[in-house]
């Protein structure tokens, strides 16, 4: 059976938000997709430029009227199951990882965890000897 994947308002159009294939797509026109290469990673959050009138990403020489400046959650956050199952780590090592990671290959993707696990270590160590970092 497959997955209920998970959904988002943009403008008042719902999109899903497809991991496995790397985009958004409008959930009453499959044919309709932004890629996330289209989003802008910040810490915390994505931002992305969405015309509601075109229900596409905002293109810089596109007229900017009406353009909203939509903030979503993390892709991990968004859908945990979904990133899991696409690199083949389990949900738990999430939180070790970015949404810009995601363009990574699974091999660097796993190795770039590794040393942000390895770092984590150390730092909780450090703090545990009551050093500051």
């Amino acid at each position: 059976m497959e997955r209920q994947l998970p959904e988002l308002l943009f403008g008042g159009t719902k999109f899903r938000v497809d991991i496995q294939n790397g985009c958004f797509v409008q959930a009453d026109d499959a044919s309709n997709k932004i890629e996330f290469y289209h989003l802008i990673y910040k810490d915390n959050h994505n931002e992305l430029d969405y015309n509601p009138a075109t229900k596409k990403e905002h293109y810089l020489f596109d007229d900017p009227e009406g353009v909203l400046l939509l903030k979503i959650p993390r892709l991990i956050e968004l859908d945990p199951v979904g990133v899991a199952q696409k690199y083949g780590i389990d949900q738990s090592s999430l939180k070790y990882l970015r949404d810009s990671d995601m363009e990574l290959s699974r091999e660097k993707l796993l190795e770039k965890m590794d040393k942000r696990l390895a770092q984590s270590i150390i730092e909780k160590r450090k703090l545990k000897r009551g050093k500051r970092i």
